[in-house]
């Protein structure tokens, strides 16, 4: 009679969950709200070391933009810049990407993560140190659109 309690009690429990799942089932799919999306300001990563004679390293996919400056002043500056759109709480324009700037000549090439991979429009604008005078701007490109890619800029110095 145990046994005959026992298999009873369990079947119900099994109805029970399989009831639940059923009606879990049933629940209408999540709604998506239609929009544009939020930009964001890619994340620099830094440049992978490079790897011995490994064919299977695990070094993330990545690709490099690089600008091509002729006689920068001493203590130039270098700053990539995403065109952040006009949303009407805000004008929109230029805003420098945080990782990707600083003194030249050093810092003449930037890690592209495979996540940004054709992202745009961006430009390389070079000043007179952090926050100074413009010296000269690129036109505007997109990151590279493929593994080890190179995409070189050129600034042309106006002042």
């Amino acid at each position: 009679m145990i046994r005959k309690n026992e298999q009873t009690i369990i079947g119900f429990i099994f109805m029970v969950l399989l009831m639940g799942l059923l009606a879990w089932a049933a629940l209408p799919a999540p709604v998506v709200e239609a929009g544009l999306p939020v930009r964001e300001t890619p994340t620099p990563i830094p440049a992978p070391p490079a790897s011995g004679g490994d064919k299977k390293d695990n070094k993330p996919l990545g690709a490099w933009i690089e600008v091509q400056v002729s006689s920068a002043p001493a203590g130039a500056w270098s700053a990539v810049q995403w065109h952040s759109p006009s949303d009407g709480r805000s004008a929109g324009g230029w805003e420098n990407v945080a990782g990707w700037q600083g003194p030249l000549p050093q810092n003449t090439r930037w890690w592209v993560a495979e996540k940004d991979f054709g992202d745009g429009p961006f430009r390389w604008v070079v000043t007179r140190g952090p926050g100074g005078a413009e010296l000269g701007a690129s036109q505007p490109f997109n990151l590279p659109g493929g593994a080890n890619e190179t995409v070189r800029v050129t600034v042309l110095l106006t002042r």
